[in-house]
């Protein structure tokens, strides 16, 4: 080697170049949000992307839907119970 392969090589910062080139394929490997959603979604859209997954789920997973429109039901006989007794005349 020569002189100048063994300064560069010795270097802070050729030795920070290597710290950094190892660390980045890591940063790519792993993205910042697993679900691959941007971070900063509206309101709506964040709701339409829920209401969207949980179709396609309800589709898909027929032990989910069972148990969803089950609750669905028992919240909206539930509703009317309570505006029943609520409203009721005595």
């Amino acid at each position: 080697m020569s002189e100048e392969e063994t300064k560069s090589a010795e270097t802070p910062e050729a030795v920070a170049e290597e710290t950094v080139e190892a660390a980045e394929p890591k940063k790519a490997a792993q993205p910042a949000n697993p679900k691959g959603f941007k971070e900063k979604f509206s309101r709506r859209t964040l709701r339409k992307k829920g209401r969207e997954a949980r179709a396609k789920r309800i589709l898909s997973d027929k032990e989910f839907a069972k148990a969803w429109f089950e609750g669905k039901s028992k919240r909206s006989a539930d509703r009317k119970k309570a505006f029943r007794t609520r409203y009721a005349s005595k």
